[in-house]
């Protein structure tokens, strides 16, 4: 992180390279007093072979007149000015990355652009849902299949437990938000390639012992792409079907080992059987009638959650905050998954009035 501007100093870029990042710390006095300071310029570039692109900035910039560059060609990059920095600037402020495609501030608010005129809107409507106010832009990587889903667990340094799903979402709405996972993924060498990486990840960084919830995408070049590696628990119950296919208790074991507890370490813990979530969701605002399930999806249905009553006031699902509930279903075979999770919508009905 490059440090805090001495007031009066006419600097016009921040640059590093070799996949770390340039930030302009919170205390940063810029312009502030004797001197002029045409314009700022903070600029990441990145030689390393992470692939992961990103460009966090803060609130509080639209004043000075921020322009988004796309003329960067960065990997493993962050380009952030930091809460608190009080930048006084004559002309604009340039923040640069290799290019600003999806604004996300993790599973709420996200938006792809496909239209740079409607950047402020997007950065307005992901900053509604930050608690800390900063919003992450990343490229939007077209994926090769499915968006893979991961749940995991990590013990001395090491991945414990891993288990991959297909993700699926809703295309009616905005498919950004997920609505379910298929698990296992399916094809046991890519699988291996997702540990073999998540482990070099995890090496990286140092992380020691605790949950993983994960979000890849395998590119159309076939190469990975680690999108999200979050120290904690996945949503959805997520931790439930992990347990349920695994006997591997994600809830329990997290809870020990933040106590200074061992985690269960009786065998090697791999998925046995064919599960899926699925988030109960609307598509249309109104007040819930009813929720339906078929006889068949009945029988499937290991644990359920629902937060939701008939005569309930209900939202149109475009975040995770508006869901109606979850579902985590068993089935016998990875096809009969497939076929049943491809037709859902004749196997659970929300019925709006």
């Amino acid at each position: 992180s490059v440090g805090a501007v001495a007031a009066g100093v006419s600097y016009t870029s921040l640059e590093t390279s070799g996949g770390s990042s340039a930030t302009v710390d919170g205390d940063a006095q810029i312009g502030q007093s004797v001197g002029t300071v045409n314009s700022l310029t903070v600029k990441a570039t990145s030689t390393t072979t992470t692939h992961v692109h990103t460009l966090a900035i803060s609130a509080g910039l639209v004043a000075v007149g921020v322009n988004f560059a796309r003329d960067i060609d960065t990997a493993a990059t962050t380009a952030a000015i930091d809460d608190g920095a009080d930048v006084k600037v004559t002309e604009g402020v340039t923040v640069q990355a290799d290019s600003i495609d999806l604004v996300n501030p993790v599973m709420q608010g996200v938006t792809v652009l496909s239209d740079w005129r409607k950047l402020e809107s997007a950065f307005s409507h992901a900053l509604s849902f930050s608690c800390s106010k900063r919003v992450i832009f990343e490229e939007f990587v077209g994926e090769m299949g499915m968006q893979i889903l991961g749940e995991g667990f990590v013990w001395q340094g090491k991945l414990h437990i891993a288990c991959f799903a297909r993700h699926r979402f809703d295309h009616r709405i905005n498919g950004l938000v997920p609505i379910g996972g298929d698990f296992p993924y399916g094809s046991s060498e890519l699988e291996q390639r997702l540990r073999t990486e998540l482990q070099k990840f995890i090496d990286v960084i140092g992380l020691k012992t605790g949950p993983v919830n994960l979000e890849f995408r395998l590119g159309k070049d076939d190469r990975i792409f680690l999108m999200e590696v979050s120290p904690r628990n996945g949503g959805n119950m997520l931790p439930q079907l992990v347990t349920h296919a695994t006997g591997f208790d994600m809830v329990k074991n997290t809870v020990n080992v933040a106590i200074g507890l061992e985690c269960d370490q009786a065998k090697a813990y791999e998925m046995d059987g064919f599960y899926s979530y699925y988030v109960l969701h609307a598509l249309r605002e109104g007040r819930l009638r009813n929720l339906t399930f078929s006889k068949s999806i009945k029988e499937r249905i290991c644990e359920s959650n629902i937060w939701i009553q008939p005569g309930d006031d209900v939202r149109v699902f475009t975040g995770a905050h508006l869901s109606l509930g979850v579902l985590i279903l068993s089935f016998a075979s990875a096809k009969e998954m497939v076929e049943v999770m491809d037709s859902i919508d004749k196997h659970v009905r929300v019925d709006i009035e």
